[in-house]
């Protein structure tokens, strides 16, 4: 609805602060919106978007602690606008370069819906048993500490982790 769009724009006008920017890119269309071939990497979101906004705030390395908390909660309270001007029943979609890392819902928002992600995941799984590619956001990346240092400690990953070890292990003897 163009009155929803309309009133989020008013609300996020007035409220910039120095170092914020609201983006905004006309993104429907192209091959992205075609739907014969669903088995790829497109996140579904994409396929009926016409807009993609984004919000950004940035600080000077000199910026103290307390302005830098300050200006991340204001960046979040000012992003989440964006999601109001969303239709009913429509998840947001984004890019994870692009994206909030510490947004909650981030393996839908991320890859479009929890089914997509457990079917990436156990792709992931498949090819990459020990979790050795990861970042904050990646597919499997929930499996593991927040600070992605340990798996957490599940029986599988126990068992994965043991033979790994070993694997080192024996190989550290054979060098």
């Amino acid at each position: 609805n163009s009155r929803i769009v309309a009133a989020a724009f008013v609300q996020a006008s007035g409220q910039t602060a120095s170092g914020s920017n609201l983006r905004g890119s006309l993104v429907a269309g192209g091959q992205v919106s075609n739907t014969t071939n669903r088995n790829n990497s497109v996140n579904p979101g994409w396929r009926t978007a016409l807009l993609s906004m984004a919000y950004t705030q940035t600080w000077l390395d000199t910026t103290s602690q307390v302005n830098q908390d300050n200006l991340s909660t204001q960046a979040l309270l000012r992003g989440a606008m964006l999601d109001t001007i969303l239709p009913a029943g429509l998840q947001p979609t984004c890019y994870t370069s692009e994206a909030n890392p510490y947004e909650v819902n981030w393996q839908e928002k991320f890859y479009g819906s929890i089914v997509i992600y457990n079917q990436l995941k156990s792709i992931k799984v498949k090819y990459d048993p020990f979790g050795l590619f990861q970042c904050t956001t990646c597919v499997g990346s929930d499996d593991w500490t927040s600070d992605l240092n340990c798996p957490k400690m599940s029986n599988s990953n126990k068992n994965n982790l043991t033979i790994f070890l070993l694997l080192v292990g024996i190989f550290a003897i054979l060098l």
